[in-house]
Formats: C-alpha cells, sequence, structure tokens
C-alpha cells in the first residue's frame, strides 16, 4: 500500500493565509483510500478550502472516504468536526455542499450562516467507511391516508371536495 499527501492547500497553510484564527474558511482534511481493496489501492491525504471543492473533487465512485475532519468557526472559535456524511445541493443558483457530522448535525461550511435545511436537491455523494447514512427524506403518504384525508375534506366541506382523493395502485 502507497501513501500519498498531495494538496495545493499545504502550501497555502504554509503562505499564512489561513492567519489563525482571523480567517472564517473552513479547513477540510480527509484520508481516502484509492484504488478500492486490491493489492494495488493506495491512501491519500486530501485537504481542501472549499467543502464543494472537496466533494465534486474526489472520485467516490473508485475511492473510499476513511476519514474526514472540518475545521470551522463557530461563535468565533475553531471547531474541529468528524464528518460522517458529504452531501451536494443548491442554494441559490450554485453547488453547495453540506456536511453531517459524528452528532448527526448538517451544516455548510461555505456558508455558516445558511441553515442547511434551505440547501435544496440534496444528494448523498459519500459515507465515512462503517457508517450508515441517516435516512432523513420525509415520510411518503399511503394510498390508505389520502383516501382518509380526501373523506375526512369532503366531510367538512359539505361533501363536495375541490380535488377528490382517488386511490390508484400506482399513487
Amino acid at each position: 500500500m502507497l501513501s500519498v499527501s498531495n494538496s495545493e492547500l499545504i502550501a497555502e497553510i504554509a503562505s499564512s493565509s489561513y492567519q489563525w484564527p482571523r480567517t472564517t474558511k473552513p479547513f477540510i482534511s480527509a484520508i481516502v483510500r484509492s484504488g478500492g481493496d486490491g493489492e494495488y489501492s493506495s491512501i491519500q491525504n486530501i485537504c481542501a478550502a472549499s467543502a464543494v471543492e472537496f466533494a465534486l473533487g474526489v472520485s467516490f465512485e473508485t475511492d473510499t472516504l476513511l476519514i474526514l475532519n472540518c475545521c470551522v468557526v463557530i461563535d468565533g472559535s475553531w471547531v474541529m468536526r468528524r464528518v460522517n456524511e458529504v452531501l451536494v445541493g443548491e442554494l441559490g443558483g450554485a453547488a453547495v455542499a453540506v456536511f453531517r457530522d459524528d452528532q448527526n448535525i448538517d451544516f455548510c461550511p461555505d456558508a455558516p450562516a445558511v441553515p442547511a435545511s434551505q440547501v435544496a436537491g440534496l444528494t448523498l455523494i459519500c459515507t465515512a467507511i462503517g457508517h450508515t447514512p441517516v435516512d432523513r427524506l420525509p415520510p411518503v403518504e399511503s394510498n390508505e391516508h389520502k383516501l382518509f384525508r380526501g373523506l375526512r375534506h369532503a366531510k367538512t366541506k359539505g361533501g363536495h371536495p375541490e380535488a377528490p382523493a382517488v386511490a390508484t395502485p400506482n399513487s
């Protein structure tokens, strides 16, 4: 197994662009296994200054996320959060990454003032090895519930609902 450490961000940190703790730019550090479980797999250390840069720049189809840490400023102090899930969505027409930490809290490192709930169309990109993703989809309404809701609506509106509920096999 080969270990590779390659990141433009290492040079950026060395050149004092981060000026701790005066910057609010996130610092993302990950360890990724590339090449699968085979004899020729490698371990890579990846650093990024943007969550979306990290999420869109790593091929999770062939790479396995082992560890992901994200340092962000919270109330004026640097806090390191261990990330288990990386999601990508859209905010104001731009791609945005949302991280889910080990406490199952969603946060957006690139826009810390924006609640993660405002990011539309979240798609799970990857999970850390050994982590089971949290299912946060809204519950699907059953046909029985739709029928009950339609009957209740008909009863409260005098028996003439504007859009009666019809139970079909595909709805």
